[in-house]
Order: C-alpha cells, then structure tokens, then sequence
C-alpha cells in the first residue's frame, strides 16, 4: 500500500511538470534575467524559429554549446555566445559563480528557469549543463531509462565543460582571489557526475577548480559511495545532502533497479572525503513530492536554516557546523542536521 501510494503521488508530480516551465520562486523575482545554458542536446534543423528547439537527445557530433539566455515578457530568447564573453559581461552584482547540473524530467526550458530561480534567490551566478532528460509521451519506466542513457553519453560533454571552467578560473587568478566557483549536482545529475569519476581523476587529479562541489538529492545507489567519490578531489569541500523521506527517491525504488540512494539512506561504509548533511528533521515527508526532493528551492522561504546553509554552500563558503542555531552533529547517524 505505501508503494502504492508513493507510485500515485510521483504521477501526480510528473503531470505537474507536463507544463511548458515553472518558476518556483515566481519569474517576477528575475531581476537577473540573463543567464547562461551549456548545452549537449542535439537542435532541431527542421525549425525555422530564431530561438532554438533543442531534443532529447545528446548531439554526439557537436561541440558543446553555449548560451546567454534571455527571460523577456514570458519568453526565453537564447542567443549563442562564449564562456569568456559572458564571463566578460555578467552582472557585476553576482560575484560567485555556481554550475548547476540538473536532474530528470528537465527540457531545455525547463532547465533554464530553475538556473533562474537559483541565480535570482541566492545572488550568484549560475551556469546550468542542460542535458537531455525529458521524454514526452512515454511511460515512466521507458523515460527514465533514456534519460540514464543520456547521462552516460553526457559524461564527456560534463569534462569539457569543467575543463573549461578550469581554464576559466586560472586565466582570471585576480578575480577569483575575491570570489568562488562550486558545483551542484542535483537528483539524476549525479550519475553524470558518478560516471565521471575516473577519467577526472585521470584528466584533472587533484587540480583545484572548484570550491565547492555540492551532491544534492543524488539518484545514485548509495552502495560503494565511498569508492568512486574518493576519485574526485578538483574541489575543497564535497557535499552530500539527503532526506531520509524524499518521496521522488524512494518512488525511484518501485520504478527503476535502483537500490537506496545516496540522497536518502545512508549506510556504512561512507565516504571520508564527503561533508554529509541532513534534511529528514526539518524536510521530510513533503507534498507535492517535490518539496521533499528540491528543497534548496521554495522551503528555505518557510525555515531560515535551510535557506542560510544553501546560501554559503553556493557561494563557495564552509558552514559554521558550529553555530546550533541552524547546525547540529546528529546524534544519531552521520554528519550533520540543517535546521529550520
């Protein structure tokens, strides 16, 4: 019965997620409306639209490409640019800088508007990897296996894109002494990451590139954790996030082989290279199932706590574990707890 339940309620989720995009902090907060999209996803030729229409597939013959996407009276209008012209002309007030690579169920849209909803709640710039993760007109079981395709086939795109962060970050040594760089990855995005692990080890080994880098709600088998994690060492800090009650992991548990997840249970042997950090006291079982999966988003208006963890983790900072007003060592499990 409760698989049951969890089955309808994840139905529920994905016909909410039907509609063209979603703004959960609401696109009138868009004061930063430019933002850019990386993409690996192959573009319609057959449209003769100004902006374009990318599938669900990853263009294999391509080379990643970049966008400085507009929001404009309801409208994204994309338009091609570079890392280092963007970089260039990006909002002097967003010091910090955050790629984001998403999770299922996104279209390039999609994606674009949650990159928004970060960049305009927490002030830093966001870069978003849209990679192909949605299929229209299928079943749950049918589209999530396309799209853990389309994670193993991204997984090259994923090192060029951070090869040229890299590049980014020491080509600009003067301004990054005064600002970060981090990464999230969050639901599904992880397999990317996961998959990645050792051709970074291989290609970048313990090059410094990012601040932070941030495993959020990870759809990945938590077994062996502790293995392929300890493999990518191009951060200063690595983050785990997980809720024991997030209903879009369990439910990934009655669709798909998966077993229990990093973004949920946790068992030994862990990770020593990994921060883990603990939502299940303050988040929870949440509805729609959403809030308890995407909780950097929409909740930290309701519990301070939550809203200042996120804020230091995106920005490159190391949160005070020892400020009880919104962190506690948990006493019973590993790491730590956020608070409301």
């Amino acid at each position: 019965m409760h698989k049951f339940i969890i089955f309808l309620l994840i139905l529920l989720n994905l016909s909410a997620q039907a509609q063209q995009f979603e703004s959960i902090i609401g696109t009138d907060n868009y004061v930063n409306s430019h933002i850019l999209v990386v993409t690996n996803r192959l573009a319609d030729s057959n449209t003769r639209m100004i902006n374009p229409v990318f599938r669900n597939i990853v263009d294999t013959t391509s080379p990643l490409k970049f966008y400085d996407v507009r929001f404009e009276e309801g409208n994204f209008i994309a338009k091609e640019t570079t890392l280092t012209d963007y970089f260039r002309n990006s909002p002097a007030q967003l010091k910090d800088w955050l790629l984001f690579v998403h999770g299922d169920g996104k279209t390039f849209i999609r994606a674009t508007a949650r990159g928004l909803d970060i960049q305009n709640y927490y002030k830093v710039n966001v870069i978003v990897f849209a990679w192909p993760s949605r299929l229209p007109g299928n079943s749950m079981t049918k589209h999530f296996k396309a799209s853990l395709r389309n994670a193993e086939k991204s997984t090259g795109d994923l090192l060029v894109l951070i090869d040229s962060l890299k590049d980014l970050r020491y080509e600009n040594t003067k301004y990054f002494k005064n600002a970060h760089l981090s990464a999230m990855y969050h639901s599904l995005g992880n397999k990317i990451l996961k998959l990645s692990a050792d051709s970074i080890n291989s290609k970048f080994s313990h090059d410094y590139i990012f601040d932070n880098q941030i495993l959020n709600a990870a759809a990945v088998n938590q077994q062996g954790n502790n293995v392929w994690i300890e493999k990518i060492n191009i951060q200063k800090r690595l983050f785990n996030n997980s809720n024991v009650f997030d209903l879009n992991l369990n439910g990934l548990r009655i669709i798909s082989p998966l077993k229990y997840l990093l973004g949920e249970r946790l068992f030994k042997p862990l990770s020593d290279s990994l921060l883990y950090f603990n939502f299940t006291e303050t988040i929870g079982t949440r509805l729609p199932p959403g809030k308890s999966h995407t909780y950097y988003l929409g909740m930290p208006e309701k519990f301070p706590g939550v809203k200042r963890y996120y804020h230091e983790i995106f920005h490159g900072l190391m949160p005070d574990t020892t400020d009880a007003s919104y962190i506690k060592r948990r006493k019973y499990g590993f790491g730590y707890d956020v608070l409301k």
